[in-house]
């Protein structure tokens, strides 16, 4: 049976305007990030293309912390990402104080 890995993430690995710009972004055309509903708190699933463009051609341009996350994460062969305020941090990737 075909399965994916998903890169859970802490949602600090990401500025807090970031993050919240991923959760208006949810619902926007077919695209490629869906808000989720984890236990009373929001988080972001995202699809971890191999290409950069691929997130630019939704919205015009991705913001150098998500795409570096997104490299980091097709680099430990994961296809998405799943931000979540309770998911464990990673000292591979910077953090940010909310």
């Amino acid at each position: 049976m075909p399965t994916m890995r998903v890169l859970e993430l802490a949602n600090c690995h990401l500025p807090e305007e970031v993050f919240d710009d991923l959760l208006d972004m949810d619902g926007v055309h077919a695209d490629p990030i869906t808000r989720v509903h984890l236990g009373g708190q929001i988080g972001a699933l995202v699809y971890a293309p191999e290409d950069d463009e691929y997130h630019v051609q939704w919205y015009g341009s991705m913001p150098p912390e998500l795409a570096r996350v997104l490299r980091y994460a097709r680099s430990q062969g994961c296809r998405y990402v799943l931000f979540e305020r309770d998911a464990p941090d990673d000292d591979n990737l910077p953090y940010w104080e909310w």
